[in-house]
């Protein structure tokens, strides 16, 4: 049977998005004294101290955030998070960090580059299902669907493998409240090397004029040239 919040196309409910209260955004919110415990917030400038600090849900989506961010790669869009070598990502691109849960009800071309991620326990359990991604359930490239943060504890959901839906070459879910999640390899920033046989396929890059490497791995580059050099 069907749980309760889940169907084919879009059949869910959707959780609605809390909003940062005023007092995290007034001139008496010190971020480095907040207290994520649900303490007072220490009086800071003269502002008074008894201050209500925000609700749960807000310090669990600010800290989420903040995880984000630290996982975020350089080689990585804004919207992906990097993991073991590969950026992960939803097909609608959207912050993996969001709590309020939608449905990728509609096919997405996919973006050059990148693939329909492939299901790995280790991976979901130990960092996929760590983050709410805007949605329940994520879909794999096996068209089994396994819960976010938001959903079962990151356990699967069903037994089918028949949740991706494919039309040449985009894909939709067909779960609500679910996406498909997708994923590339990571680049490598180039680093300079002595060797002249090295070309930067794999990150190496030997630069004849004695410049700075810049760049990731197949497209490394030289700049700030020796004198004389172009």
């Amino acid at each position: 049977s069907v749980l309760s919040g889940f169907g084919r196309k879009g059949s869910a409910g959707q959780a609605s998005e809390q909003k940062l209260p005023c007092s995290a955004l007034d001139p008496g919110f010190n971020l480095s004294e907040f207290n994520p415990s649900g303490g007072r917030l220490r009086k800071r400038s003269g502002v008074s101290s008894h201050r209500r600090p925000p609700p749960l849900a807000v310090r669990r989506s600010f800290f989420l955030l903040l995880i984000a961010l630290a996982t975020a790669s350089a080689s990585c869009p804004g919207y992906a998070l990097s993991y073991g070598g590969y950026c992960y990502a939803t097909m609608d691109e959207g912050s993996p960090s969001t709590t309020s849960s939608t449905c990728q009800d509609y096919y997405i071309s996919m973006p050059s580059g990148w693939e329909v991620a492939t299901y790995n326990s280790a991976t979901h359990m130990d960092f996929i299902r760590n983050y709410p991604w805007g949605t329940h359930v994520v879909v794999y490239s096996d068209g089994t669907t396994w819960g976010t943060s938001l959903y079962n504890d990151g356990n699967q959901y069903g037994s089918s493998s028949s949740w991706l839906e494919t039309s040449g070459d985009s894909y939709e879910a067909g779960i609500c409240n679910g996406k498909v999640l997708m994923q590339k390899v990571e680049e490598v920033a180039c680093v300079a090397s002595t060797s002249p046989s090295d070309d930067g396929s794999d990150g190496n890059f030997y630069c004849i004029n004695e410049g700075t490497v810049g760049g990731y791995t197949g497209s490394c580059t030289c700049t700030s040239c020796k004198t004389n050099f172009g």
